[in-house]
């Protein structure tokens, strides 16, 4: 009768929000345009019905709780529990409140890509589950990875399943510090394979864009049929494995184990996707990443240029590789090593030459030619080519699995008493174009740029 009651309370949460998230989002695809008198008092009043939902919900669940703690380990728990908590609530609602003002990563969320994914395992928190796992005691809550589970792509590779919530959680804070994730095209995979619609570039020197030929016609001429260009991209989904350490002393007594875990894992999570994305992946057994993508468009260094430096000239010939229709939405990404030339960077103003600086910043946050600069460890040092990009992410897709594992072990640290956590998540990427495109007049050029070795 209780979970019945948080089932239903669950459910108008759900509504609810995305009721409010509807509203947004109408207003973000309208070009992020104020509410109207009506939306807003729409709006209040839904947010109003929230909160209420939501203090009745925590009433609920928290009696349910104390309940499910009074029942033996092991023993039927009933449905899953994990309460939210009136901070998480308070986060999401933020967000959404945010949307107008700053466009981010709706749609990848791991809640937006699997919306029926909300399952708890039947523990209370990740801290109890995490707990349960390390014990090694049986329970049965805990879901073995093997092939009895009938994962498609998963066979026996051991391991526990972690509960949806608590991959959302991981995935999810992982994503606000990603580069790549929160910019490109996010799919969710419920099978091995995907197969995503790309585009067969084509040379526009002699026909036009996709195969289609713009064609006038007087009144009631035929037309001539026409057959477009387009691909079929497969992902085909892949292993990253992140590998974490806790102590047997934090892992049995430790307040902050799930936050010690959570911690490492969101970090090595972002660190793992972003540099397989941006430079390290070659395709096989891993993403093609955008450094080894075809469509990349190389610019070359400006003769008698001095090795290791970033003109001026180099950016601008780089903006001008950038596909017209990516230039909305691009941004520049580069290691952190070329922070030195691109902060002493100067551009000469006015017949008396002063110099202003090229790149700009504003509350930490720096751009290049009016688009934001980003800086990361994953690409490769100054001097060496793609230590700096121009990317527009929309046409680099990334498919992500549902289904996270977790294994442990105590032999690798077996003489420093601690025991050895991997997290196995399945993706796979790539650009969604097939080459750089070659325009009826000037240069080829793409969304994705970089600048040669010097």
């Amino acid at each position: 009768m209780a979970y019945s009651r948080i089932k239903d309370l669950r459910q108008q949460r759900a509504d609810l929000t995305n009721e409010m998230e509807g509203l947004l989002q109408r207003c973000s695809d309208e070009n992020f345009r104020e509410f109207t008198a009506e939306e807003s008092a729409e709006y209040e009043k839904k947010k109003v019905a929230l909160e209420r939902v939501v203090k009745h919900l925590a009433v609920e669940e928290e009696q349910e709780q104390a309940n499910m703690r009074l029942a033996p380990l092991g023993a039927s728990r009933g449905a899953p529990q994990w309460a939210p908590g009136q901070a998480n609530f308070e986060s999401h609602r933020a967000r959404l409140e945010q949307m107008q003002q700053k466009p981010g990563a709706q749609g990848r969320r791991y809640g937006d890509l699997f919306p029926n994914a909300g399952d708890s395992g039947g523990f209370t928190s990740g801290e109890e589950w995490l707990r349960t796992v390390a014990s090694g005691m049986s329970d049965g809550r805990i879901l073995q990875m093997n092939a009895a589970t009938h994962l498609e792509g998963v066979g026996s590779s051991g391991g526990f399943v972690v509960p949806e919530v608590l991959s959302r959680a991981w995935l999810d804070a992982s994503l606000e510090n990603e580069i790549v994730r929160p910019r490109c095209q996010v799919v969710p995979m419920t099978s091995e394979s995907l197969k995503v619609a790309g585009f067969d570039i084509s040379d526009m020197s002699t026909a036009s864009p996709f195969g289609f030929k713009p064609e006038w016609s007087m009144e009631n001429s035929d037309a001539t049929p026409q057959t477009g260009k387009f691909r079929v991209i497969e992902l085909h989904s892949k292993k990253l494995r992140l590998y974490s350490e806790a102590s047997t002393e934090l892992v049995m007594d430790g307040n902050d184990f799930e936050s010690q875990v959570g911690q490492a894992m969101i970090a090595a999570i972002g660190w793992g996707l972003d540099d397989a994305c941006l430079s390290s992946g070659t395709g096989a057994g891993m993403p093609k990443s955008i450094l080894n993508d075809a469509a990349l468009i190389t610019v070359a260094k400006e003769a008698g240029q001095a090795n290791g430096t970033i003109l001026y000239e180099n950016i601008l010939k780089m903006f001008a590789r950038l596909h017209p229709n990516a230039m909305k939405g691009a941004v520049w990404v580069a290691n952190a090593t070329t922070l030195p030339q691109l902060l002493t960077m100067s551009v000469g103003i006015g017949a008396a030459g002063a110099l202003m600086p090229a790149v700009k910043e504003s509350n930490g946050t720096f751009s290049l030619l009016g688009m934001e600069l980003l800086f990361t460890e994953k690409l490769p040092v100054l001097g060496q080519k793609g230590d700096i990009l121009l990317v527009n992410f929309s046409n680099y897709v990334l498919g992500l699995r549902k289904e996270v594992v977790l294994e442990k072990s105590n032999a690798p640290g077996w003489g420093r008493d601690v025991m050895s956590y991997r997290v196995i998540l399945r993706a796979d990427a790539q650009g969604k174009w097939n080459k750089a495109q070659t325009p009826k007049n000037g240069d080829s050029r793409s969304w994705c740029v970089a600048l040669a070795a010097r």
